[in-house]
């Protein structure tokens, strides 16, 4: 071979592959951009919001379209059912990835059985010849897998066609179809070119028969969305009602994702003000419309609170005036009006939860000691670690309410274990006399009660000091031993306030009589 046959090969082996770099690159540009992003919120009336893309536990979410197969990928969220898989099985065009966790194997999606001769397939955008086009196929709801998003059905061992367990339904939810009325009502969802918009309704409350009808089931479960709206006007008819504008879009790049964020202090607790903090984050620019919702679960007329106003933030002051459940949650729309999120500090976006009555906690630090002196001492102090040292009383509210506690000292008791009980040795009859000296940093002078007052949400500690005198009068023996000192709260009558603690007393009495040596 000439050096110029050589030179001419070498020529066009360079040109060939200088193709097929172009056609990798082009190709892989092509896939690069051919991705679009669903985002927005759906309305199903027996699950509440499908969201599209955001951001939950794992952190991400999304479906995403192929404009070159129509493939849709990914997962929807619903703060009820959990998530909702769109295309499992296919792959990512960018990574090559599988896109739903349960095909790790590579193994493809199972889809309802073929009826008619027609095969069932995941999720698909099909165009028309001026780019609107309407969605097809199926996606998933991860609810009626024991564990995951794969394998064996809730019930699957002892109840094979779920009727019980998932009434009648099986996870399907059908983007397009035929209803089972006679005539048959085509229903499904739409997609509009020109606003990116979806509208229509997909179906998720019954199964695929033969006649490839949508199936209602009889017995809905709080699994099964039921008909899904994909869009909503309030100011026209025929969508997805309502007086809150929602719906979903396809778009050409990946949203800005924001999440909405809530947080009440303290907790709920009769008669307390609560204050109640919504967040959108990350925050897009302009105004947001938060709607708080709240009321006593049950009631005719529950009390609506609508606030308006802040680029990231809402407040809602309300006070609780019964004890029992509640339901407080914000709702989240944009400046025109479309859904941002909805949440509460609660499971669920409902906010259920139980509004307390006021309620506190004493605890004590250490042991109290006391030893009565043999040959004529009559009076001696309780201590601690010694005896300028007085035990520390401690008062903590359950709830955040910040009420004055008054604490007064109720009793000395003993375990008889002749008896199962305990006998009180102090009293009008009993062995010991005894007056309970409280005092902190702004009662200097010992007193028999003392009031606590929360400073900044943190109540005042209170130190206590038992003086004990024999009770001559008593037959009463005083064994040495561990003695229960009780103390209580009090109202403003003096009643016993219902928050008994109990401190331990190690009495040291070497006579073990009441009366002196």
């Amino acid at each position: 071979m000439s050096k110029k046959t050589k030179y001419s090969l070498l020529i066009l082996v360079m040109f060939v592959f200088a193709l097929f770099v172009a056609f990798q690159n082009k190709h892989l540009v092509s896939a690069s951009t051919s991705i679009k992003y669903l985002s927005g919120y759906a309305w199903s009336s027996n699950i509440g919001w499908i969201s599209f893309s955001g951001v939950t536990t794992p952190p991400l979410y999304e479906v995403t379209y192929d404009t070159i197969d129509g493939i849709l990928s990914g997962y929807a969220w619903s703060s009820n059912i959990g998530w909702i898989s769109f295309g499992c099985g296919q792959f990512d065009g960018n990574t090559g990835r599988k896109l739903c966790s349960e095909d790790m194997n590579g193994a493809d999606p199972v889809y309802p059985p073929a009826t008619n001769g027609v095969t069932q397939s995941g999720p698909t955008v099909v165009l028309d010849a001026s780019g609107n086009g309407r969605l097809v196929g199926f996606a998933r709801a991860c609810s009626v897998f024991k564990t995951g998003c794969s394998g064996a059905l809730i019930g699957d061992a002892v109840d094979p066609d779920h009727s019980f367990d998932l009434g009648g339904w099986d996870g399907w939810i059908s983007l397009s179809g035929n209803t089972s009325e006679s005539p048959a009502n085509h229903y499904g969802v739409n997609f509009n070119s020109q606003s990116s918009q979806l509208t229509g309704f997909a179906w998720g409350g019954g199964q695929v028969d033969s006649s490839a009808n949508i199936i209602p089931a009889i017995n809905l479960s709080p699994q099964s969305p039921g008909w899904i709206s994909f869009y909503n006007d309030p100011n026209t008819s025929g969508s997805g009602g309502g007086s809150i504008a929602y719906g979903v879009k396809i778009q050409d790049k990946r949203s800005s994702i924001s999440t909405v964020t809530c947080d009440k202090s303290p907790y709920p607790v009769i008669n307390v003000p609560v204050t109640w903090t919504s967040t959108v984050v990350p925050a897009d620019v302009g105004q947001y419309r938060y709607e708080w919702h709240a009321g006593n679960p049950g009631e005719t007329d529950p009390t609506d609170y609508h606030v308006v106003g802040g680029l990231t933030n809402s407040i809602l002051n309300i006070t609780y005036n019964k004890v029992g459940p509640e339901i407080t949650y914000v709702t989240v729309t944009d400046a025109v009006g479309n859904k941002v999120g909805e949440c509460s500090t609660d499971i669920g976006s409902t906010g259920n939860f139980d509004v307390r009555d006021k309620d506190f906690a004493i605890t004590n630090t250490g042991d109290l000691s006391a030893t009565f002196i043999t040959g004529g001492g009559i009076v001696t102090l309780t201590y601690s670690t010694d005896v300028d040292n007085p035990m520390d009383i401690n008062i903590s509210s359950e709830g955040g309410y910040s009420d004055p506690v008054k604490l007064a000292f109720v009793r000395i008791s003993k375990f008889d274990s002749a008896t199962n009980s305990y006998i009180s040795y102090s009293g009008t009859n009993g062995a010991l006399i005894v007056e309970p000296q409280f005092t902190n940093d702004t009662q200097t002078t010992a007193a028999s009660t003392i009031t606590l007052s929360s400073i900044g949400g943190v109540y005042q500690d209170a130190s206590l000091r038992l003086r004990l005198t024999k009770n001559q009068d008593s037959v009463q023996p005083l064994p040495s031993g561990d003695y229960n000192v009780i103390i209580d709260s009090v109202d403003s009558a003096g009643n016993p306030g219902g928050h008994q603690h109990s401190i331990t007393l190690h009495l040291n009495n070497p006579t073990g009589s009441v009366h002196e040596i």
